[in-house]
C-alpha cells in the first residue's frame, strides 16, 4: 500500500481525534474513515502524543509565568512590610494671635509646630500574604514534602487477608 500524503494523514488524524472526543469507539472511527482498526489506534496514539507534548509545554510555560508573578508579589509584600515598620510622623500646627490683636493692625501671629514620631511594629498582613504566596510557590515547584496518609480503619491498622483478595471466606 503506498504511503498516504501528509495533508491527508493529518486530516484523518484530526477527524479520528474529533470522533474519539465525541465518544466513538475505534471500530466506529475505522468505519467512518474507511481504514483498519489498527490504523485508528496508531492515528490516535500519534495525536495523543502531540497533544500531550503541547499540554506539557503549555503547563511549563504557565508554571514559569506563575513563579515569576509570585516572586514579584513576594518582593512587593516584603517591601510593604519594611515600609510599614518605619516610624510614623505627625505634624501639628497651632496658630495663635496675641490678646487684643484683632483690633490692632500689623500684629503678628505665632505658630507652634510639633512633629511627633511614633514607633511602628509593621503590618503583619503583609507577612501573612507573603507567606501564602511562598506556599503557592513551593507547591508549583514541588518543594514541599508530600502529605503523609495514615491508612487505618477506625484508628486500628488496616489488615487485608488473602481471603479478601481471592474472594473466599
Amino acid at each position: 500500500m503506498p504511503p498516504v500524503r501528509n495533508d491527508i494523514a493529518r486530516e484523518r488524524e484530526r477527524r479520528a481525534w474529533e470522533l474519539r472526543q465525541r465518544g466513538f469507539t475505534h471500530d466506529r472511527i475505522a468505519a467512518d474513515l474507511m481504514v483498519d482498526r489498527s490504523s485508528v489506534s496508531k492515528m490516535l496514539k500519534r495525536v495523543s502524543q502531540r497533544v500531550t507534548k503541547n499540554l506539557i509545554e503549555e503547563a511549563t510555560e504557565e508554571k514559569i509565568a506563575q513563579v515569576e508573578q509570585l516572586r514579584y508579589l513576594v518582593d512587593d509584600l516584603f517591601q510593604a512590610w519594611d515600609k510599614s515598620k518605619a516610624n510614623a510622623k505627625a505634624l501639628t500646627k497651632h496658630t495663635s494671635k496675641p490678646a487684643g490683636s484683632s483690633l490692632r493692625r500689623g500684629s503678628k501671629e505665632s505658630e507652634d509646630v510639633t512633629i511627633a514620631t511614633k514607633d511602628q511594629y509593621g503590618d503583619t498582613r503583609y507577612v501573612d500574604s507573603a507567606m501564602r504566596a511562598l506556599a503557592e510557590l513551593r507547591k508549583i515547584l514541588g518543594i514541599d514534602a508530600p502529605e503523609r496518609v495514615d491508612i487505618t480503619s477506625s484508628g486500628k491498622p488496616l489488615v487485608i487477608k488473602w481471603t479478601d483478595i481471592e474472594g473466599n471466606e
